[in-house]
Order: C-alpha cells, then structure tokens, then sequence
C-alpha cells in the first residue's frame, strides 16, 4: 500500500494522540503514572524474552516496528548491541528520544509509508512489535511483512502481539478479512491461525507459535528460513 494522504493521517492522529496521552495509547494503561507504565513494559518485555529464550543477544541488532516512545525499548536495550525503533509519529519520536538519552545504542526512526529503506537485506536478529500491526489497514500489515522479510537475518526471530479471536464478532472479521472504510487509524483487525501461516510462509517465515499472551494478546513466533 503506497498512499501518501493516508500515511500523513496516520501521523498527524498519532501525533495527536502522543499529545493528549502517550501512556495510554501505547501501553492500554488507564493512567498518567510513570510506574504503571513501566510495569505494562516490563509486563510484554516479558514476553517477548520469553520466546528469546537463552539466546545469547549481546551481539544482535533488533528492531520495534511502531516503537512510539520506546516502552519497550527502554527494558530491552541492555539486551542487545543495537536497537532500531521506527514509528509514524514525529511526536512519539520526539518523546522517545528524551526517554533514550540513557541508551547510546537506540536510534529512532521515523517511517515513511512501509519502507525500511533506511536499513540494507538480512541486518536484523529479532523484531518485536506490541499493538501496532492489528491497528493497520491489511494492506499495510501485508506490505510489512514483505519488508521485514528483506531486513531480517536468516534466522532472525518476528515476535509480535495481535488479539485474540474470543468472540463471533472477530472471527467474523477475520474469516471475512474485513476493513473499515472510514479510514480510523485506530481500529483493530482479526486474523485465523490458517491465514497467519499463510503470511509467514508468502514472506518466508516458519512458524514456531501462535498462540494466546496475556490479557486477549495473541502472540505470534516466527523465525525467518535460512
């Protein structure tokens, strides 16, 4: 998907969003509390080191596709030799370079429609990536998937959160592949087990879990064939 008119909707409702509450948007946290919001980052860190493993990662390079302010990054970047977030929001980004000035290893990057161009094939270990991919057009999310296939390393680990499918509602929207015609840049979609291996396989993943997290969290646990 290359639309430019709504790639700058997207930035200035994320902008806008940053403004009124970058916890809330980017963590589900019902308040404005420092800690609170930490404890949401140490919570999906969790997770996503979890499905690592005891890989040995003092060496890799990871990036977080949607990293707003850095939530996660900020419990992660220890972890790892250099980490890349890329985010639509010039906001979050500018937040997200205020709360990095204690991680020299983090760059942050702001995206221009769903190209990585700023990164050369195979560079990449692990990409993680919390309430991002189900708020986008599938279009989108489709064109990413194609793009992380080029930047990640043979080997390299996709770890990222969808949303379960506990209702009819969202297994309808999944079997049907709805979308939303009103352009919400903040509307969720839903996708089957079958049609998420269908995309790892099209992008040349293997599938190593998809499978329930926390809360309604689907995490899916690719690894990218060699």
């Amino acid at each position: 998907m290359n639309d430019p008119a709504y790639d700058e909707r997207m930035r200035q409702e994320w902008n806008a969003r940053a403004q009124k509450s970058f916890m809330q948007y980017t963590s589900g946290t019902q308040t404005e509390n420092e800690k609170d919001y930490m404890e949401s980052a140490r919570r999906d860190a969790g997770t996503i080191l979890k499905y690592l493993g005891d890989a040995d990662t003092k060496t890799w390079k990871a990036i977080d596709l949607g990293c707003g302010p850095g939530r996660i990054i900020q419990v992660l970047a220890p972890r790892f030799a250099e980490v890349h977030g890329v985010d639509v929001s010039d906001e979050m980004l500018r937040l997200g370079r205020e709360r990095m000035k204690e991680h020299p290893n983090v760059q942050l990057h702001r995206v221009e429609g769903t190209s990585l161009k700023e990164f050369p094939d195979n560079h990449f270990q692990v990409m993680w990536s919390y309430s991002v991919l189900y708020h986008m057009p599938r279009s989108v999310y489709y064109a990413y998937l194609k793009e992380l296939g080029r930047v990640m390393a043979p080997g390299g680990l996709l770890i990222y959160q969808l949303a379960q499918l506990y209702s009819i509602r969202r297994w309808l929207n999944a079997i049907f592949r709805a979308e939303y015609s009103d352009g919400d840049t903040n509307k969720r979609r839903f996708y089957t087990p079958g049609h998420l291996r269908s995309l790892a396989a099209e992008n040349g993943f293997e599938v190593l879990a998809i499978e329930p997290g926390p809360g309604h969290d689907l995490w899916c646990h690719w690894r990218k064939k060699k």
